[in-house]
């Protein structure tokens, strides 16, 4: 199987293939002030160096699936380091579960300063579990986001007014379309939370989004869902209280109720 890796960035340059120890074919994405694609060689792999004007992290995603053409993809981000050999560790996983479309791996906050989700083992993902991975840490086979039409949601995503969900939204879609999709404990890369963009603890804001993207996800289920979330999750409603939580998840969830039904 061939292999290319999906980075998203903003204002960077070539260099950032040694930072992030980047060694196979690759997509660059870089949201700057022009426009222009250029091909180039690192390492004796081709990188596809795109310049962009766009701004938000899912149109950036799209415009890297627009000029993919290896069987694997993985997604990435400007802060990842990559561990030697991540593209065999990465293939040799999809080599054992030949039917799998997507996997999502783990990876390692640097200096812990985030304390991220662990796989411990190999398991099936679902509807009730998907919320623990971020787009960076996700490789899946492009034959099948291109024969199901999936792409990320560009209303979500760093760069947008609801600056977070677009990796559940995109994770979503492969299981509305019964892709097989799992967990793997295999490492595959570093990452450095300091600059996170969108967390910044679990206040207001962050439960008004979760509400918000919950019906996105589960128009038909968004309050069951909220109250199965609140309770599993109850102790990241200490510093604003359960109730208060609720509250912002509701509010969120009717904006976009409303929001959709304004766009009909």
């Amino acid at each position: 199987m061939t292999f290319e890796v999906l980075v998203s960035t903003m204002n960077d340059d070539f260099s950032l293939l040694d930072k992030m120890n980047i060694d196979t074919n690759c997509i660059i994405v870089n949201q700057c002030n022009k426009d222009g694609v250029s091909i180039q060689n690192h390492k004796g792999h081709q990188v596809i160096w795109i310049n962009s004007k766009e701004r938000g992290l899912s149109k950036s995603r799209n415009l890297a699936l627009s000029y993919s053409k290896s069987d694997i993809l993985l997604l990435a981000d400007n802060d990842e380091i990559f561990e030697n050999d991540y593209h065999k560790l990465i293939l040799d996983e999809f080599n054992h579960n030949k039917k799998t479309h997507l996997i999502a791996f783990n990876i390692k906050s640097i200096d812990n300063k985030r304390k991220r989700y662990l796989n411990k083992k190999r398991k099936k993902l679902s509807k009730f579990n998907i919320f623990r991975y971020g787009s960076a840490r996700i490789a899946f086979k492009r034959e099948f986001v291109f024969k199901h039409n999936i792409t990320f949601n560009e209303s979500f995503g760093a760069g947008t007014p609801m600056g977070s969900g677009e990796d559940s939204i995109f994770l979503n879609e492969f299981l509305k379309k019964h892709g097989r999709c799992m967990s793997s404990p295999i490492y595959i890369a570093k990452i450095d939370d300091s600059s996170s963009t969108w967390f910044s603890g679990f206040n207001a804001n962050y439960f008004y989004n979760i509400g918000y993207i919950f019906y996105e996800l589960f128009p038909y289920a968004t309050k069951l869902y909220i109250l199965f979330y609140l309770i599993k999750h109850r102790g990241r409603t200490n510093d604003i209280g359960f109730f208060k939580a609720y509250d912002f998840m509701k509010k969120g969830y009717n904006d976009n109720k409303k929001s959709r039904y304004e766009n009909k």
